[in-house]
């Protein structure tokens, strides 16, 4: 959930996925970032109007009521910190279903130790 993969989502879902009628999103194994609130509104967007110059061909990529195309969810045991943040609000606001473990919904805070080859993670946040 770091800035790159957030960019690579966004490319692989309106890119060479733009023609899929569902989408499968798989965050198993995620470890976190911060990029929950970002993804949660990636997925539930919606299309009110389109642009369509005359005689162009336009890829619907939205469902007919303007909504996002249907989607479901991968999480596993190994999902930490806004790697659960993203499934438990992905679940709490009905975008899908999901698929896995339980969601937690809690997010992690770092702190370096004064030995500096230790950093303990320890929940903080949460939902």
């Amino acid at each position: 959930m770091d800035e790159a993969n957030f960019r690579t989502t966004i490319d692989k879902v309106d890119g060479r996925n733009r023609n899929k009628k569902a989408l499968i999103i798989d965050s198993r194994f995620n470890t976190g970032g911060n990029l929950h609130q970002q993804l949660v509104e990636f997925f539930s967007k919606s299309t009110d109007i389109v642009a369509r110059p005359q005689g162009h061909y336009y890829i619907q990529d939205s469902q007919p009521d303007g909504s996002y195309k249907p989607t479901c969810l991968l999480i596993s045991e190994q999902n930490y910190s806004d790697g659960f943040n993203f499934p438990y609000l992905y679940q709490r606001k009905g975008l899908g279903k999901l698929i896995g473990a339980p969601v937690a919904g809690t997010g992690v805070l770092w702190e370096q130790q004064l030995d500096k080859t230790l950093t303990i993670g320890y929940p903080q946040l949460g939902l």
